[in-house]
Protein backbone atom coordinates (compact mmCIF):
# COMPACT_ATOMS: atom_id res chain seq x y z
CA UNK A 1 0.00 0.00 0.00
CA UNK A 2 1.37 3.45 -0.97
CA UNK A 3 0.32 6.98 -0.19
CA UNK A 4 1.16 9.11 -3.20
CA UNK A 5 0.09 12.26 -5.00
CA UNK A 6 1.62 10.92 -8.22
CA UNK A 7 -0.07 8.47 -10.56
CA UNK A 8 1.09 5.03 -9.31
CA UNK A 9 1.47 3.89 -12.89
CA UNK A 10 4.23 6.33 -13.80
CA UNK A 11 7.83 5.31 -14.45
CA UNK A 12 8.91 7.54 -11.57
CA UNK A 13 6.80 5.54 -9.15
CA UNK A 14 8.12 2.21 -10.42
CA UNK A 15 11.78 3.19 -10.55
CA UNK A 16 12.13 5.18 -7.35
CA UNK A 17 9.26 4.51 -4.96
CA UNK A 18 9.21 0.76 -5.37
CA UNK A 19 12.99 0.52 -4.87
CA UNK A 20 12.85 2.63 -1.73
CA UNK A 21 10.02 0.58 -0.28
CA UNK A 22 11.75 -2.72 -0.93
CA UNK A 23 15.11 -1.74 0.58
CA UNK A 24 14.11 0.39 3.52
CA UNK A 25 12.16 -1.24 6.35
CA UNK A 26 10.83 1.93 8.00
CA UNK A 27 9.48 5.33 6.97
CA UNK A 28 10.12 6.49 3.39
CA UNK A 29 8.85 9.79 2.04
CA UNK A 30 9.56 11.89 -1.05
CA UNK A 31 9.48 15.70 -0.97
CA UNK A 32 9.61 18.00 -4.00
CA UNK A 33 12.48 20.44 -4.02
CA UNK A 34 12.46 23.36 -3.56
CA UNK A 35 8.65 23.51 -3.25
CA UNK A 36 8.78 21.36 -0.13
CA UNK A 37 5.59 19.45 -0.93
CA UNK A 38 5.48 15.87 0.35
CA UNK A 39 4.42 13.68 -2.63
CA UNK A 40 4.95 10.14 -1.32
CA UNK A 41 4.71 8.21 1.94
CA UNK A 42 4.99 4.46 2.37
CA UNK A 43 2.61 2.45 4.53
CA UNK A 44 5.23 1.71 7.23
CA UNK A 45 5.92 5.40 7.53
CA UNK A 46 2.22 6.17 7.75
CA UNK A 47 1.89 3.60 10.54
CA UNK A 48 4.89 5.02 12.41
CA UNK A 49 3.51 8.54 12.30
CA UNK A 50 -0.12 7.53 12.71
CA UNK A 51 -1.25 9.40 9.59
CA UNK A 52 -3.31 8.48 6.52
CA UNK A 53 -1.38 10.26 3.78
CA UNK A 54 1.30 12.74 2.70
CA UNK A 55 -0.73 15.81 3.68
CA UNK A 56 -1.02 14.74 7.32
CA UNK A 57 2.57 13.51 7.31
CA UNK A 58 3.78 16.85 5.98
CA UNK A 59 2.11 18.72 8.86
CA UNK A 60 3.44 16.25 11.43
CA UNK A 61 7.00 16.43 10.10
CA UNK A 62 6.83 20.21 10.33
CA UNK A 63 5.60 19.88 13.93
CA UNK A 64 8.67 17.72 14.59
CA UNK A 65 10.83 20.52 13.13
CA UNK A 66 11.46 18.58 9.92
CA UNK A 67 9.70 20.92 7.48
CA UNK A 68 10.86 22.04 4.04
CA UNK A 69 14.54 22.84 3.66
CA UNK A 70 16.51 25.14 1.39
CA UNK A 71 19.46 22.74 1.19
CA UNK A 72 19.64 20.18 -1.61
CA UNK A 73 22.33 18.16 0.18
CA UNK A 74 22.53 14.84 2.02
CA UNK A 75 21.65 15.07 5.71
CA UNK A 76 22.27 12.47 8.39
CA UNK A 77 20.68 13.28 11.71
CA UNK A 78 21.47 11.73 15.06
CA UNK A 79 19.05 9.76 17.18
CA UNK A 80 16.22 12.06 18.15
CA UNK A 81 12.78 12.10 19.68
CA UNK A 82 9.68 12.14 17.45
CA UNK A 83 6.01 12.75 18.18
CA UNK A 84 3.31 10.78 16.36
CA UNK A 85 -0.13 12.05 15.38
CA UNK A 86 -1.58 10.46 18.55
CA UNK A 87 0.87 12.38 20.76
CA UNK A 88 3.02 9.35 21.57
CA UNK A 89 6.81 9.64 21.40
CA UNK A 90 9.43 7.35 19.92
CA UNK A 91 13.13 7.52 19.03
CA UNK A 92 14.43 7.09 15.49
CA UNK A 93 17.35 8.11 13.22
CA UNK A 94 16.69 10.59 10.41
CA UNK A 95 18.31 10.79 6.97
CA UNK A 96 17.71 12.91 3.88
CA UNK A 97 19.12 12.27 0.39
CA UNK A 98 18.77 14.39 -2.80
CA UNK A 99 17.27 12.78 -5.91
CA UNK A 100 16.84 14.02 -9.49
CA UNK A 101 14.37 12.49 -11.95
CA UNK A 102 13.37 13.88 -15.36
CA UNK A 103 15.21 17.12 -14.52
CA UNK A 104 13.13 17.47 -11.38
CA UNK A 105 14.70 17.58 -7.88
CA UNK A 106 13.36 15.57 -4.94
CA UNK A 107 14.44 14.83 -1.37
CA UNK A 108 14.23 11.29 -0.07
CA UNK A 109 13.37 11.21 3.66
CA UNK A 110 14.10 8.09 5.71
CA UNK A 111 13.44 7.30 9.35
CA UNK A 112 14.77 4.15 10.98
CA UNK A 113 12.44 1.75 12.76
CA UNK A 114 11.40 3.01 16.21
CA UNK A 115 13.40 1.66 19.11
CA UNK A 116 11.76 -0.68 21.60
CA UNK A 117 9.87 0.78 24.56
CA UNK A 118 12.49 -0.22 27.13
CA UNK A 119 15.17 1.37 24.96
CA UNK A 120 13.04 4.50 24.72
CA UNK A 121 12.82 4.64 28.48
CA UNK A 122 16.57 4.15 28.83
CA UNK A 123 17.18 6.91 26.29
CA UNK A 124 14.68 9.18 28.03
CA UNK A 125 16.51 8.61 31.29
CA UNK A 126 19.89 9.24 29.67
CA UNK A 127 18.62 12.41 28.03
CA UNK A 128 17.12 13.60 31.30
CA UNK A 129 20.33 12.84 33.18
CA UNK A 130 22.40 14.70 30.60
CA UNK A 131 19.92 17.57 30.65
CA UNK A 132 20.14 17.71 34.44
CA UNK A 133 23.94 17.64 34.35
CA UNK A 134 23.96 20.35 31.70
CA UNK A 135 21.55 22.45 33.73
CA UNK A 136 23.68 22.04 36.86
CA UNK A 137 26.78 22.93 34.87
CA UNK A 138 25.08 26.02 33.45
CA UNK A 139 23.91 27.07 36.91
CA UNK A 140 27.41 26.55 38.30
CA UNK A 141 28.88 28.58 35.44
CA UNK A 142 26.34 31.36 36.00
CA UNK A 143 27.04 31.34 39.73
CA UNK A 144 30.79 31.47 39.10
CA UNK A 145 30.32 34.27 36.59
CA UNK A 146 28.16 36.24 39.01
CA UNK A 147 30.76 35.74 41.74
CA UNK A 148 33.54 36.87 39.42
CA UNK A 149 31.52 39.92 38.40
CA UNK A 150 31.00 40.83 42.06
CA UNK A 151 34.71 40.41 42.76
CA UNK A 152 35.56 42.41 39.66
CA UNK A 153 33.23 45.20 40.72
CA UNK A 154 34.78 45.20 44.18
CA UNK A 155 38.25 45.23 42.66
CA UNK A 156 37.30 48.17 40.43
CA UNK A 157 35.73 49.89 43.41
CA UNK A 158 38.86 49.31 45.47
CA UNK A 159 41.03 50.62 42.65
CA UNK A 160 38.90 53.73 42.40
CA UNK A 161 39.01 54.14 46.17
CA UNK A 162 42.80 53.93 46.18
CA UNK A 163 43.05 56.35 43.29
CA UNK A 164 40.71 58.85 44.96
CA UNK A 165 42.59 58.46 48.24
CA UNK A 166 45.94 59.21 46.61
CA UNK A 167 44.46 62.22 44.84
CA UNK A 168 42.73 63.50 47.95
CA UNK A 169 45.65 62.77 50.25
CA UNK A 170 48.12 64.59 48.02
CA UNK A 171 45.88 67.65 48.23
CA UNK A 172 44.46 67.54 51.74
CA UNK A 173 47.61 66.35 53.52
CA UNK A 174 49.83 69.04 52.01
CA UNK A 175 48.30 72.01 53.85
CA UNK A 176 48.22 70.59 57.41
CA UNK A 177 51.69 69.08 57.04
CA UNK A 178 53.03 72.42 55.84
CA UNK A 179 51.29 74.10 58.78
CA UNK A 180 52.80 71.66 61.24
CA UNK A 181 56.27 72.14 59.79
CA UNK A 182 56.13 75.94 59.68
CA UNK A 183 54.48 76.27 63.12
CA UNK A 184 57.05 73.94 64.70
CA UNK A 185 59.85 76.00 63.18
CA UNK A 186 58.34 79.33 64.32
CA UNK A 187 57.52 78.06 67.80
CA UNK A 188 61.16 77.11 68.18
CA UNK A 189 62.17 80.72 67.45
CA UNK A 190 60.14 82.12 70.34
CA UNK A 191 62.28 81.10 73.31
CA UNK A 192 61.71 84.11 75.54
CA UNK A 193 59.16 83.96 78.35
CA UNK A 194 57.20 86.92 76.98
CA UNK A 195 56.75 85.01 73.69
CA UNK A 196 54.67 82.26 75.32
CA UNK A 197 51.43 83.46 73.72
CA UNK A 198 53.06 83.26 70.28
CA UNK A 199 54.28 79.76 70.99
CA UNK A 200 50.80 78.77 72.13
CA UNK A 201 49.33 80.10 68.88
CA UNK A 202 51.60 77.89 66.78
CA UNK A 203 51.09 74.91 69.09
CA UNK A 204 47.33 75.28 68.64
CA UNK A 205 47.82 75.31 64.87
CA UNK A 206 49.89 72.13 65.11
CA UNK A 207 47.24 70.43 67.25
CA UNK A 208 44.45 71.45 64.86
CA UNK A 209 46.40 70.14 61.85
CA UNK A 210 47.18 66.85 63.59
CA UNK A 211 43.50 66.48 64.52
CA UNK A 212 42.49 67.09 60.91
CA UNK A 213 44.91 64.44 59.66
CA UNK A 214 43.63 62.06 62.32
CA UNK A 215 40.05 62.68 61.18
CA UNK A 216 41.02 61.87 57.58
CA UNK A 217 42.65 58.61 58.60
CA UNK A 218 39.69 57.71 60.83
CA UNK A 219 37.32 58.34 57.92
CA UNK A 220 39.29 55.96 55.73
CA UNK A 221 39.41 53.34 58.46
CA UNK A 222 35.65 53.64 58.91
CA UNK A 223 35.07 53.48 55.16
CA UNK A 224 37.27 50.40 54.88
CA UNK A 225 35.31 48.62 57.61
CA UNK A 226 32.01 49.54 55.98
CA UNK A 227 33.14 48.28 52.56
CA UNK A 228 34.35 45.01 54.09
CA UNK A 229 31.16 44.55 56.13
CA UNK A 230 33.08 44.61 59.40
CA UNK A 231 31.00 47.26 61.16
CA UNK A 232 29.00 45.52 63.89
CA UNK A 233 25.99 47.31 65.40
CA UNK A 234 25.85 46.87 69.20
CA UNK A 235 22.65 48.52 70.43
CA UNK A 236 22.29 49.30 74.14
CA UNK A 237 19.75 51.28 76.14
CA UNK A 238 21.08 54.73 77.05
CA UNK A 239 19.97 58.30 77.81
CA UNK A 240 20.09 60.15 74.49
CA UNK A 241 19.83 63.59 76.14
CA UNK A 242 22.90 63.01 78.30
CA UNK A 243 24.82 61.51 75.38
CA UNK A 244 24.10 64.41 72.99
CA UNK A 245 24.91 67.00 75.66
CA UNK A 246 28.33 65.38 76.06
CA UNK A 247 28.84 65.45 72.30
CA UNK A 248 28.03 69.16 72.16
CA UNK A 249 30.51 69.86 74.95
CA UNK A 250 33.09 67.86 73.03
CA UNK A 251 32.34 69.88 69.87
CA UNK A 252 32.94 73.20 71.64
CA UNK A 253 36.62 72.82 70.84
CA UNK A 254 35.94 73.43 67.12
CA UNK A 255 33.25 76.10 67.49
CA UNK A 256 34.27 79.51 66.13
CA UNK A 257 33.82 82.72 68.15
CA UNK A 258 30.80 83.79 66.08
CA UNK A 259 28.99 80.43 66.43
CA UNK A 260 26.62 78.98 69.00
CA UNK A 261 25.31 75.44 69.41
CA UNK A 262 21.95 74.89 71.11
CA UNK A 263 20.23 71.62 71.99
CA UNK A 264 16.63 70.70 72.74
CA UNK A 265 15.03 67.34 73.47
CA UNK A 266 11.39 66.26 73.59
CA UNK A 267 9.98 62.92 74.72
CA UNK A 268 11.38 60.15 76.87
CA UNK A 269 15.17 60.01 77.23
CA UNK A 270 15.97 56.32 76.69
CA UNK A 271 16.74 54.90 73.25
CA UNK A 272 18.11 51.57 72.00
CA UNK A 273 20.92 52.29 69.53
CA UNK A 274 24.65 51.89 69.12
CA UNK A 275 26.03 54.90 71.05
CA UNK A 276 29.38 54.76 69.24
CA UNK A 277 27.83 54.97 65.78
CA UNK A 278 25.38 57.64 66.95
CA UNK A 279 28.26 59.69 68.35
CA UNK A 280 30.06 59.56 64.98
CA UNK A 281 26.88 60.61 63.16
CA UNK A 282 26.08 63.60 65.37
CA UNK A 283 29.65 64.88 65.71
CA UNK A 284 30.08 64.69 61.94
CA UNK A 285 26.89 66.65 61.29
CA UNK A 286 27.82 69.24 63.92
CA UNK A 287 31.34 69.47 62.47
CA UNK A 288 29.91 70.12 59.00
CA UNK A 289 27.56 72.76 60.38
CA UNK A 290 30.52 74.49 62.06
CA UNK A 291 32.66 74.37 58.90
CA UNK A 292 29.99 75.69 56.56
CA UNK A 293 28.51 78.38 58.84
CA UNK A 294 30.62 81.41 57.93
CA UNK A 295 28.24 84.31 58.64
CA UNK A 296 28.10 86.39 61.81
CA UNK A 297 26.00 85.03 64.68
CA UNK A 298 25.86 81.55 63.15
CA UNK A 299 23.32 79.35 64.90
CA UNK A 300 23.64 75.56 65.00
CA UNK A 301 20.63 73.73 66.43
CA UNK A 302 20.54 70.10 67.53
CA UNK A 303 17.06 68.67 68.14
CA UNK A 304 16.03 65.21 69.32
CA UNK A 305 12.53 63.84 69.70
CA UNK A 306 11.30 60.43 70.86
CA UNK A 307 7.82 59.00 70.47
CA UNK A 308 6.09 55.81 69.32
CA UNK A 309 7.63 56.27 65.85
CA UNK A 310 11.19 56.15 67.22
CA UNK A 311 13.96 58.73 67.55
CA UNK A 312 14.14 61.78 65.30
CA UNK A 313 17.35 63.83 65.15
CA UNK A 314 17.82 67.17 63.43
CA UNK A 315 20.97 69.23 62.97
CA UNK A 316 20.20 72.65 61.52
CA UNK A 317 22.45 75.55 60.54
CA UNK A 318 22.12 78.88 58.75
CA UNK A 319 25.30 78.43 56.72
CA UNK A 320 26.13 78.55 53.03
CA UNK A 321 23.65 75.80 52.06
CA UNK A 322 23.71 73.58 48.98
CA UNK A 323 22.26 73.64 45.49
CA UNK A 324 19.68 71.01 44.42
CA UNK A 325 22.29 69.56 42.05
CA UNK A 326 24.76 69.03 44.90
CA UNK A 327 22.10 67.53 47.16
CA UNK A 328 21.49 64.77 44.59
CA UNK A 329 25.08 63.50 45.18
CA UNK A 330 25.40 64.43 48.83
CA UNK A 331 25.97 60.96 50.27
CA UNK A 332 28.36 59.70 47.59
CA UNK A 333 31.97 58.98 48.46
CA UNK A 334 34.41 61.85 48.01
CA UNK A 335 31.67 64.24 46.92
CA UNK A 336 32.06 67.89 47.88
CA UNK A 337 29.65 70.69 47.10
CA UNK A 338 30.45 73.16 44.38
CA UNK A 339 30.49 76.02 46.90
CA UNK A 340 32.77 74.26 49.41
CA UNK A 341 35.71 76.32 48.14
CA UNK A 342 38.80 76.03 50.33
CA UNK A 343 36.93 74.59 53.30
CA UNK A 344 38.82 71.48 54.36
CA UNK A 345 37.19 68.09 53.96
CA UNK A 346 37.50 64.66 52.33
CA UNK A 347 33.97 64.19 51.03
CA UNK A 348 33.68 61.00 53.07
CA UNK A 349 31.93 62.19 56.21
CA UNK A 350 28.34 62.23 54.98
CA UNK A 351 28.83 58.95 53.11
CA UNK A 352 29.88 57.30 56.38
CA UNK A 353 27.02 58.99 58.24
CA UNK A 354 24.52 57.59 55.73
CA UNK A 355 26.01 54.09 56.01
CA UNK A 356 25.99 54.13 59.83
CA UNK A 357 22.39 55.35 59.73
CA UNK A 358 21.46 52.55 57.36
CA UNK A 359 23.17 49.96 59.58
CA UNK A 360 20.94 51.07 62.46
CA UNK A 361 17.88 50.83 60.15
CA UNK A 362 17.44 54.58 60.05
CA UNK A 363 16.83 56.98 57.19
CA UNK A 364 18.57 60.31 56.59
CA UNK A 365 17.30 63.25 54.55
CA UNK A 366 18.59 66.72 53.81
CA UNK A 367 16.86 70.03 53.16
CA UNK A 368 19.06 72.89 52.05
CA UNK A 369 19.00 76.21 50.26
CA UNK A 370 21.93 78.26 49.07
CA UNK A 371 22.87 81.09 51.46
CA UNK A 372 19.99 80.11 53.77
CA UNK A 373 21.11 76.95 55.56
CA UNK A 374 20.87 73.20 55.82
CA UNK A 375 18.88 70.76 57.94
CA UNK A 376 19.77 67.09 58.25
CA UNK A 377 17.02 64.83 59.60
CA UNK A 378 17.58 61.26 60.77
CA UNK A 379 14.79 58.94 61.89
CA UNK A 380 15.54 55.71 63.73
CA UNK A 381 12.80 53.10 64.29
CA UNK A 382 11.47 52.37 67.80
CA UNK A 383 13.18 49.88 70.07
CA UNK A 384 10.94 46.98 69.00
CA UNK A 385 12.09 47.36 65.36
CA UNK A 386 15.85 47.64 65.96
Amino acid sequence: MYYSKIDPGTDFHLSVFQTAIEKLPALVAIREFPEGTLVFLNDKGAAMLGVSGPEEAEALLAKNEMGATDAFVPTSGSLRKWESASGEFFYSHYEQAPLTFNNKDYLLIRLSAPLADHVNKDIEQMVQQRTDRLQHALEAMQSARDELNVKLDKEKDLGELKSRFVSMASHEFRTPLSTILSSAYLAKQYNAEEDQHKRNKHIDRIVASVNFLTDILNDFLSLGKIEEGKVVVRPVLFDVRESINKMIQEAQGIVKPNQEISYKHEGWPDVMLDPSLLRHIILNLIGNAVKFSTRENAQIQVLSHTDSYGLTLKVRDNGIGMSPEDQAHLFERFFRGGNAGNIQGTGLGLHIVSKYTELMKGIITCQSELDVGTTFTIIFPPVTEC
